[in-house]
């Protein structure tokens, strides 16, 4: 018969059952744990992508506040400034149609590169004054990839730029591109004045040079003794930006990272739309939202062309503007290598299904339903369920001898059970009256305000004292004094309720744990009926007339809301029924901390 047969024969067709079974739940897993990798390290990957462009754009930004810092501070500036805004009140009549002419319209130069001419031969104090700052100006726009600079005096007049486009010499507070970015930048400059405070504008189109998107950074200047000269003010490209922004290491065919404005439009061109993009392409998306709500984040979403992809987002904001930066993949080129790998994956699990099944085949013999059941058994035992059977098998062989040994480890977990139960009774209750002990009470007191919370009740802590307990001991001997600890422990559990606690808690102090009461009254009939249990237990006996107890009750929540709180303010409160006469009890009051 089979049941004899040594189990090293029948294990292998054992071993061919799990074996296809752990293969196939090994393949399934490994497949997700490679999803779920592949999605964790394609998130952190565009969050370090997102940190690294960001970190990038502050210092950018960074750089461009000190070098205003520097500028709106330099004596040459200054003197520009002063010299620019003289002589431009010194010209006669139109002075705006006048250096148009001269600077703009007469300019030998074509209109991509007006910024070569220096100074026309007009004999005049500004135009003197454009020939010697006008290179320096140039090389420094050039050099600091600024587009144009502008020097504006208090009026608002643009005295000078270094570009000579349509807004040379205009001014910016009514003239006819008043409400431009620029002019607005100026207006708060000329407004606040406060030195040492770089402002900037968000991008924007801008009229004058051909509606180009641009931004603004600027400063107030101030002369030796502080006093306000107008502002300097760069035109600042969106290719900087652009160039931070489309950064393409790490980030694949369909990766990319851009800057969205408070209106969800783009602040840099998509590295995939063949025209420009700033300003004219909406990004209503999840990260765009949550971004300008100050929040950061990573996940997969639906970008602006309707696309899953993996993004991280972050705010970022410089001098009062704020953006969101997003840096996204698609998911289907996240995911490509993961369809490809599981395809070879499956092609080599089916040669080994092949194989195993082969293998199964020329093995040969299975085993039967005793190792589910001895499995069955070892596992519930494993989980300290000892309700359940062992069965106990009359096999000689191997399955015979776990079934015995199986009846060992039950009764052994059964006696070990047992030990720990009576260990734990005996640390949670007194030796002598059976009844809990303060640290089991004060567990249990924690546990009984906490739902009271939660329901809305009230929770009494009620201090008992034995008056006159030392005479019992001194004129009786403990042993009568143990007794009537005994019965007085009795009574006072058959004078609560099962959900209520009794504690001993020293010699003849006994606590007592109300739970679940609705108000004052039903806690004062319960004492009542407490008091009056202990004293028919009292007066059993003639020889302990003498004794009396005194009763201390604290109410959670309205008396304290910690429980060695409660416990320290009923104990209050059986003292002054102890200085009261003795034999009564005292709810807790304020007076009882007062007196002590």
């Amino acid at each position: 018969m089979l049941e004899n047969v040594s189990i090293n024969k029948k294990l292998p067709a054992v071993m061919i059952f799990f074996a296809l079974i752990s293969m196939i739940v090994a393949g399934v897993v490994s497949y997700i744990n490679i999803k779920v990798n592949v999605e964790d390290i394609i998130k952190n990957n565009m969050l370090s992508l997102l940190q690294s462009r960001k970190s990038s754009l502050t210092n950018y930004f960074s750089s461009l506040e000190d070098e205003m810092l520097f500028h709106g501070q330099s004596p040459l500036v200054r003197d520009a400034l002063e010299k620019f805004s003289q002589s431009f009140d010194d010209i006669p009549n139109n002075r705006e149609r006048y250096l148009k002419n001269i600077y703009i319209r007469d300019n030998p130069f074509s209109s991509g590169q007006r910024d070569h001419f220096l100074s026309p031969d007009d004999g005049s104090v500004y135009s003197e004054k454009h020939q010697y700052y006008h290179p320096i100006f140039l090389n420094l726009v050039r050099s600091n990839t600024y587009y144009d600079m502008f020097l504006v005096d208090t009026d608002g007049h643009l005295v000078y730029t270094v570009k000579k486009d349509e807004d040379y010499a205009t001014n910016l507070i009514h003239g006819p591109w008043k409400d431009s970015s620029l002019s607005k930048l100026f207006s708060k400059i000329n407004n606040e004045r406060k030195p040492g405070e770089v402002y900037y504008s968000d991008i924007d189109f801008y009229e004058p040079n051909n509606n180009m998107p641009s931004s603004f950074i600027g400063i107030p200047v101030f002369d030796r003794n502080v006093n306000y000269m107008g502002a300097l003010i760069f035109q600042l490209p969106i290719e900087p930006i652009n160039k931070i922004m489309q950064v393409t290491a790490g980030m694949g065919a369909t990766g990319e990272s851009y800057l969205v404005g408070s209106d969800f439009l783009m602040r840099s061109d998509s590295r995939f739309l063949e025209h420009n993009n700033i300003l004219k392409t909406r990004v209503d998306t999840v990260p765009s939202r949550d971004g300008l709500q100050g929040s950061s984040g990573k996940g997969l979403f639906t970008d602006y062309r309707g696309r899953r992809v993996y993004s991280a987002y972050a705010p970022i904001s410089f001098k009062g503007v704020e953006w969101v930066m997003i840096a996204e993949v698609d998911q289907d080129e996240v995911f490509q290598p993961v369809s490809e790998m599981s395809q070879i994956f499956l092609f080599t699990n089916l040669i080994v299904f092949v194989f195993v099944v082969f293998s199964g085949y020329l093995l040969g013999v299975s085993i039967s339903n005793p190792i589910r059941t001895m499995t069955s058994t070892m596992l519930r035992l494993a989980k300290n369920d000892l309700s359940t059977n062992v069965y106990i098998s009359k096999r000689e062989d191997e399955i015979g001898q776990m079934a015995k040994a199986l009846v060992v480890f039950k009764n052994n977990a059964e006696k070990r059970e047992e030990l720990k139960s009576q260990l734990e009774h005996l640390a949670n209750h007194d030796n002598l009256t059976g009844l809990a002990t303060r640290d089991f009470a004060m567990k249990k007191l924690e546990v009984i305000t906490q739902a009271s919370k939660e329901k809305g009740n009230y929770v009494s802590v009620v201090f008992v004292d034995l008056d006159n307990f030392k005479k019992v001991n001194d004129s009786f001997g403990h042993q009568t004094g143990d007794r009537l600890l005994c019965d007085v422990a009795k009574t006072l559990t058959e004078s609560v309720r099962q959900t209520d606690v009794v504690a001993r808690i020293g010699g003849d102090e006994f606590l007592l744990l109300l739970a679940n009461m609705p108000d004052y009254n039903a806690i004062k009939l319960l004492v009542d009926e407490v008091m009056s249990s202990v004293r028919v237990t009292l007066s059993h006996s003639d020889k302990f007339s003498f004794v009396s107890l005194s009763v201390g009750v604290s109410i959670f929540p309205n008396d304290d809301n910690s429980i060695n709180g409660l416990v320290a303010k009923a104990d209050k409160a059986m003292y002054r029924a102890k200085s009261n006469g003795k034999n009564h009890y005292c709810f807790w009051n304020e007076q009882d901390d007062i007196d002590e």
